[in-house]
């Protein structure tokens, strides 16, 4: 199977805009997944027109939003914020952060950071786009509603924080450690028992083979699953432990 194969069937599991919008190959991609850790560092997307820029974050949020934890008619549950260089629906550059209670608060420090090229804080407000994820762009009140989008001035609930923090254990779990099918699967049933999700289940595509021995995986809070495909290993991979 093509490399290229998984992320078919990801993008085809849950459609996602920005997904399939990616400019970097598909083996860009995979070799990406294992250069960087789940940190906190923000990670950039320029105009389409640049192509993608990955900075510090980790990749495997391009895998895992396959599974999005954000669908167009689902309530908030973003497992990031997305930081706007201005208001508008594709902006020149955009920056995506861990979520957070205070998007604003996030968003902010990378303006004074000059990660926009500007110190100068403008007054910013937060949004949820038609993707269902937070977005903070510059702007007052009604920039949501001319954008086309509505208004966030919630807080995350712990149910919701809950399953940001198992997004972020699944994350951890699976970047640089090459899972078999079988490790997977019990790795994944111990997360999902810690974070107090037994009533979940765990998807595969049984497509593991010895080309693509190690794997990705997905969370869906819609349909309470997991998802697990099969991936290639690569020289940064290790065994997990145990």
């Amino acid at each position: 199977m093509a490399e290229h194969d998984l992320f078919e069937k990801l993008v085809a599991a849950s459609p996602v805009r920005w997904l399939e919008e990616s400019r970097l190959g598909d083996e860009q991609l995979l070799a990406s997944l294992i250069e960087t850790s789940p940190a906190t560092s923000p990670r950039v997307r320029a105009h389409r027109r640049h192509g993608w820029v990955i900075a510090g974050a980790s990749v495997t949020v391009i895998l895992l939003a396959a599974f999005a934890l954000l669908r167009r008619d689902a309530p908030p549950k973003p497992a990031h914020i997305s930081c706007y260089s201005e208001a508008a629906v594709d902006p020149t550059h955009q920056m995506e952060l861990a979520a957070s209670d205070d998007p604003l608060a996030a968003c902010r420090e990378l303006w004074v950071a000059g990660a926009f090229d500007n110190r100068d804080v403008p007054r910013l407000t937060s949004c949820v786009t038609n993707d269902g994820i937070i977005a903070v762009v510059p702007g007052g009140e009604q920039t949501c509603a001319e954008l086309g989008w509505s208004r966030w001035v919630g807080t995350f609930s712990e149910d919701e924080r809950n399953l940001i923090a198992f997004r972020a254990a699944m994350q951890s779990t699976f970047v640089a450690t090459c899972y078999s099918q079988s490790t997977a699967e019990r790795a994944v049933r111990t997360l999902l028992s810690e974070y107090g999700l037994d009533d979940w289940q765990i998807a595969t595509n049984d497509d593991w083979t010895n080309a693509l021995p190690c794997t990705a995986g997905g969370v869906d809070p819609e349909s309470k699953s997991v998802t697990l495909g099969a991936r290639p290993r690569t020289d940064k991979d290790v065994d997990p432990k145990g």
